[in-house]
């Protein structure tokens, strides 16, 4: 049970990762995709970059607990011969 809450909690800070570049341009800001921030300098002008999903580290922090949590709920459902 421990490691599902864990991926939910991993998939929340992908999610809002993967959500910032709208949030901050949808508040009027420009995001900085090389530093992954927002910026609500006027003065600044900064291209649309794509990221490939698999590129942020959110992402791969996911994934990875995802597994672990889906390795732990085979291994635990694994009936144990001579026990």
């Amino acid at each position: 049970m421990a490691c599902w809450v864990g991926v939910l909690v991993a998939g929340w800070f992908f999610l809002r990762d993967w959500f910032a570049p709208d949030a901050c341009m949808d508040f009027g800001g420009a995001f900085d995709y090389e530093r992954w921030r927002c910026s609500h300098d006027p003065d600044e002008h900064l291209a649309h970059v794509d990221v490939p999903l698999y590129k942020l580290l959110s992402f791969q922090l996911w994934l990875g607990v995802l597994a672990i949590a889906v390795v732990a709920q085979v291994a635990l459902r694994v009936p144990r011969h001579g026990a």
